[in-house]
């Protein structure tokens, strides 16, 4: 049996692949080794351990956000390895993997980007990543992500920026807005990232307003120009987009790629049905 995963900083997918082509699928909590400590990456793995207890694992294929370094990775494939010791292969690679051998096998060359609960972009070659800037996270980067549309919700109702019918939309969805220590809850999250991204799903029930639009267009056209227009061949090469903002708000995606005067995207919500297809073949 294969372990095939796919980690954000939000959840982690899990499918059991058996040799033929059956598979189970579990969903845990994200695994970032950027973000998270070794035992919060240990408790986030447990019941993953517990559920395939006694199952033979021959293999695991770990696609995963803050994985492209080679000392994160390390410190993934160790835990993987403490937590499988059966098994024989154990590949840790970035997330941005998972979105180039997902669209098609062997890979194409083009763009392929994430825009979930953080964001990633690169240019894959037919053999390698380019990335002529470095993922900087949820605090300095993530351009188009849920966690940057996440804080631009929150920073508009403090400041009373955003519309008065739609503030009150807001806080009625989130009503620890109204609590007098947000901020301090805000900085005890063990994972800040995904606690401000859950804020950017207000968005999707109110994309026919002007403000909507406006945030949502922004946002994208940041994502592109900084991590799509520094490179030279973004205008003629294909695009691929893997990713929950990806996939809800591909319609505004597109709009800010065709501004751009980009192609139109390649859009999946998620990577492993077709990592499944990946590795079984």
């Amino acid at each position: 049996m294969q372990i095939i995963a796919d980690s954000g900083s939000t959840k982690t997918d899990w499918y059991f692949l058996a040799q033929d082509g059956q598979y189970k699928q579990m969903q845990g909590m994200g695994m970032n080794p950027v973000s998270y400590s070794q035992a919060q990456l240990e408790q986030s793995l447990a019941p993953i351990v517990l559920a395939q207890k006694g199952q033979p694992i021959s293999a695991i294929h770990f696609y995963g956000a803050g994985c492209r370094a080679h000392e994160a990775a390390n410190k993934m494939q160790k835990i993987l390895g403490q937590a499988f010791p059966q098994a024989k292969e154990i590949e840790v690679k970035s997330d941005l993997w998972a979105t180039i051998r997902a669209f098609n096998k062997p890979p194409k060359v083009g763009f392929y980007c994430i825009l979930g609960t953080g964001s990633n972009a690169c240019f894959f070659d037919g053999e390698t990543i380019q990335q002529l800037r470095p993922s900087l996270g949820y605090l300095l980067g993530d351009e188009g992500s849920a966690n940057a549309l996440g804080k631009q919700l929150i920073k508009d109702y403090f400041y009373k920026k955003m519309p008065a019918d739609l503030a009150q939309a807001f806080a009625q969805d989130f009503p620890l807005l109204q609590a007098p220590n947000f901020i301090a809850q805000l900085y005890a999250q063990e994972r800040p990232n995904a606690f401000l991204g859950q804020f950017s799903r207000f968005l999707s029930s109110y994309r026919e307003n002007i403000y909507v639009e406006k945030t949502l267009n922004s946002h994208f056209s940041d994502f592109i120009c900084q991590q799509l227009l520094i490179f030279e061949a973004a205008k003629n090469a294909p695009l691929y987009f893997t990713g929950s903002i990806a996939a809800v708000f591909a319609e505004e995606l597109q709009a800010a790629l065709a501004a751009a005067q980009l192609s139109k995207a390649s859009i999946l919500a998620n990577p492993l049905p077709q990592l499944l297809h990946y590795h079984l073949t």
